[in-house]
């Protein structure tokens, strides 16, 4: 890459000061909608799960759990309200056209007075975890190519020092996916595996399960290196990238596990966080980490060249340690329609909650900053994330209460199909669960990026850097711009579901 087109890049994304958290969470709120979306146009259209309908569900999924959003953060900024607005309408268009189509009066009263809908069993299993993880992939995927465009928002992109753009939840949205589902997390349910073993064994199997995050980690710093890739480098350091930090919190998590139990996580997580802090602001390692040891801005050895990706390890580790702890909490079935809405009550106060923690934080200490991964910021996307999983835990709920009240059909997974996806069926005083069918593949969106959460993510660094080298984005006008990104979520959309298709599993450990 020219010097001057690497410079000019890099003084895109540099000194930027994000926008509002409600613009965030507007903008993210879409994916949660779009799950929603997706399933009232196919139940509208009437697309079934026979082989010839794959991929006119494919094309259905990518259109309406990835556009929306794109187009929102990209194309259609201005108007984002509007989107959000219009998807709504359609939805709740969808659900009363459904009601007046098939809903048959006396059959539905003879049901209900059968069965207590609050009360009833639904031994189903619950997706809105992995939707939530796969939404954070999604939101990623479409952002780290859109930055690099006029067309993205300025304001969305990360903030240099201090201040919240939409791609600084980024990297705390990642360590929360990677912490609500860690194996400390699912060791309190009661299906997990609770053999002994011994810390030694522990470590090795950590060590085991992060050797590929380091190894895509040096392999991103060797091909960025050797094409002369734009690097910025306030964000991570001269060397350090996001895999590395990734690996370093998993490693660390497990060493503190060897002395100090599961059970205690969340306080570990917490203590760390405040500490963190009080070096920060009382010790002046904020200072440290934006002018060098030299007071300079000096990079000299390692430590110093990427002081921002390894001091930030720590603020990310007691977002981790959380995070093991509300998976604790969100992993543990969910058998009623009852306790779910208990759960969603629940999940509302908690947010309440984390936001107020969040403005005393900013208020006692300093900013919400992406570069320290401070107490502010670590409290900012435990506040953010829970909101998330709420909106899809929500979502779920409106599902499958239609689904139990007959609006919906049953055989209609929530974003998915019956060769992906569980399915409700009654049983009596029971919703059972009727398990995907295994035999056959399927070309929905959210089964092969599930299946394939690393690579799709690497896939999408992948056609990043493409798009990047054989181009200069900044140039590129905000109608091309456009075409490119569609095109561009659709190709990598096309190749994860392939991969899928042919029963391709990239996790390697």
């Amino acid at each position: 890459m020219e010097a001057e087109i690497k410079l000019e890049r890099e003084q895109f994304v540099s000194h930027l000061n994000g926008t509002t958290t409600i613009e965030i969470l507007t903008l993210t709120s879409l994916t949660q909608i779009s799950v929603l979306l997706r399933q009232c146009i196919i139940s509208m259209l009437g697309i079934t799960t026979t082989y010839s309908n794959h991929w006119s569900r494919f094309m259905m999924d990518v259109a309406c759990l990835c556009l929306p959003f794109l187009l929102s953060c990209t194309l259609m900024y201005q108007y984002y309200l509007v989107v959000l607005v219009t998807m709504i309408t359609i939805i709740l268009t969808s659900i009363l056209w459904q009601y007046k189509q098939s809903f048959n009066f006396r059959q539905h009263s003879a049901y209900m007075k059968r069965i207590d809908v609050n009360n009833l069993n639904i031994d189903c299993q619950l997706r809105f975890i992995s939707y939530y993880r796969i939404a954070v992939n999604v939101c990623t995927a479409v952002a780290i190519l859109a930055v690099d465009f006029n067309i993205f928002p300025r304001a969305l992109a990360k903030a240099e020092t201090y201040g919240h753009g939409l791609m600084d939840i980024g990297v705390g949205c990642f360590v929360m996916a990677a912490a609500i589902v860690a194996p400390e997390a699912r060791y309190s349910l009661p299906t997990s595996d609770k053999r002994s073993t011994t810390p030694h064994s522990k470590v090795l199997k950590s060590l085991k399960s992060i050797l590929p995050l380091v190894v895509i980690g040096f392999g991103r710093l060797i091909s960025t290196t050797g094409v002369n890739y734009q690097l910025h480098v306030s964000e991570y350091g001269v060397h350090w990238n996001f895999f590395f930090t990734l690996a370093a919190i998993r490693l660390l998590a497990t060493l503190l596990f060897t002395v100090i139990p599961v059970s205690c996580s969340g306080l570990l997580g917490v203590g760390i966080g405040i500490l963190y802090q009080v070096s920060l602001t009382s010790y002046n390692l904020n200072d440290i980490i934006i002018s060098g040891f030299d007071g300079r801005g000096g990079r000299n050895g390692i430590i110093e060249a990427n002081r921002e990706g390894i001091f930030s390890c720590i603020g990310y580790l007691s977002l981790y340690l959380i995070g093991i702890e509300i998976g604790k909490q969100i992993l543990k079935p969910i058998t009623s329609l009852s306790r779910w809405r208990r759960i969603l009550i629940l999940f509302v106060i908690t947010d309440i909650i984390l936001w107020y923690l969040t403005s005393l934080s900013v208020d006692w200490y300093e900013p919400v900053s992406r570069r320290f991964a401070n107490l502010s910021y670590v409290l900012w996307v435990l506040a953010f994330t829970t909101f998330n999983i709420f909106m899809h835990s929500l979502v779920e709920f409106i599902c499958t209460y239609l689904m139990i009240t007959g609006i919906f059909s049953r055989k209609m997974p929530l974003a998915g199909c019956t060769a992906c996806t569980p399915t409700l069926q009654d049983a009596g005083f029971k919703m059972a669960k009727v398990l995907a069918d295994k035999s056959h593949t399927c070309t929905c969106l959210y089964a092969a990026i599930e299946r394939n959460q690393l690579g799709y993510f690497l896939l999408a660094n992948v056609m990043t850097g493409i798009v990047n080298l054989s181009m200069n984005t900044i140039r590129v006008d905000n109608v091309s711009a456009a075409v490119i990104l569609v095109g561009y979520i659709y190709a990598v959309s096309i190749i994860i579901v392939v991969i899928h298709v042919n029963r391709v599993t990239t996790k390697i450990w």
